[in-house]
């Protein structure tokens, strides 16, 4: 049986990526931070594997997977 995989992040990881997203215009949203950190703790219920990709990069965390 395959378990599932949830890339998780750090609230300072998610604030920092998310914020550089802002700034490069590839996001438009300021408030998208504040949405995006109220869902972490949503995560804690997932059953699976649970990646932190806090301090990898995407590269690294595709090689993990």
């Amino acid at each position: 049986m395959c378990k599932s995989k949830t890339l998780v992040f750090s609230e300072n990881a998610l604030r920092t990526r998310l914020q550089k997203d802002i700034d490069a215009g590839i996001r438009e949203r300021n408030d998208i931070i504040d949405r995006a950190v109220s869902k972490l703790s949503n995560y804690a219920n997932i059953i699976g594997i649970k990646i932190d990709v806090s301090d990898i990069t995407s590269e690294q965390a595709a090689n993990y997977i």
